[in-house]
């Protein structure tokens, strides 16, 4: 009787594991710069030089009835194909109940709101959404452009887009949903295409270590356990990215600079690891040599880690 129960249960096992819920990537919509150009909610500063467009999401979620409608939409569609996701507008809202503390970060001063929101949100994947409301004679139809883009590199690993039809009962989430089905498949594919690839692959960050300013560092020249601190960088950075892989896009005496850099998605305790946290190992290493303590590390966003080597 053991024996037969316990081949049955063998049986079963394939089955349990099959049924278990494939894990998904977190998702936040938000508007993209040329919805905010087509509604005429942004600003255009001067950065040495250069124009530099600044979206004014307060204003957007505070006086667009419409734009909480296409998202709302957006969030019902892809709840339906059970996708966790993070809402902009609470995030902005949780920024701004910290402005205080954020304008005193000098991390935060440097970072772009939406920056800022996602380092909050720590979703792995942004869906840019832009829709405009075209008319012809009195019926309407809505045009919809969603880009699934990385969260850590804003990299487009997914888009889709499409026109809803000419209504003269038009509804903007009854007309947004009709454009988006029409290659949904398609596109969520997509995005669990990129997310199985980061599983296996690791998750894409970037990478700069600096000297401190003004300091005699010479990332060549000075030493830790034997080895320059240069090599030793790149031989921790081949211990601690998935297969070890990274690229070193510049190095001298005084910075290194990284790319495709793949971390781990979780940490050795099987606890969601990003890219500050994989990052703060490095800078415990280097501090862990004793010789420059004061070693420090800032981020831009989620996905760019910056390493101050200091004494």
């Amino acid at each position: 009787m053991k024996k037969i129960l316990f081949i049955a249960i063998l049986a079963v096992l394939p089955f349990m594991a099959f049924a278990q819920p494939a894990k998904k990537p977190t998702l936040m919509v938000n508007p993209s710069v040329a919805w905010f150009k087509l509604n005429n909610l942004i600003k255009v500063m001067d950065n040495m030089g250069s124009n530099e467009y600044v979206p004014m999401y307060e204003e957007a979620f505070m006086n667009s009835t419409d734009l909480k409608t296409a998202i709302s939409t957006v969030n019902e569609l892809m709840n339906q194909r059970e996708f966790p996701l993070k809402d902009m507008e609470a995030e902005l809202n949780k920024i701004k109940a910290r402005a205080a503390e954020d304008l005193a970060d000098n991390d935060a001063a440097e970072e772009s709101l939406l920056d800022q929101v996602k380092k909050r949100a720590k979703c792995d994947i942004i869906l840019e959404l832009t829709y405009e409301v075209k008319a012809q004679g009195m019926r309407k139809c809505v045009a919809v452009t969603l880009r699934g883009l990385d969260a850590y590199t804003s990299k487009q690993i997914a888009t889709l887009q499409n026109q809803s039809e000419l209504s003269l009962a038009f509804d903007l989430g009854v007309a947004i949903q009709q454009a988006i089905e029409g290659d949904f498949d398609n596109f969520c594919d997509g995005l669990m295409a990129h997310f199985d690839d980061m599983a296996a692959k690791g998750r894409e960050v970037a990478l700069r270590v600096q000297t401190e300013s003004g300091s005699d560092i010479d990332l060549e020249g000075d030493e830790i356990d034997g080895v320059s601190v240069g090599e030793f960088i790149e031989n921790w950075l081949a211990d601690n990215c998935v297969n070890g892989s990274y690229s070193t896009l510049d190095a001298t005496g005084t910075m290194m600079e990284f790319e495709q850099v793949r971390i781990p998605l979780f940490n050795d305790k099987g606890r969601a690891l990003d890219a500050r946290g994989w990052a703060r190992g490095l800078v415990n290493a280097i501090k862990a040599s004793g010789d420059f303590a004061g070693t420090k590390l800032k981020m831009r966003g989620l996905g760019e880690a910056t390493v101050y080597i200091a004494r």
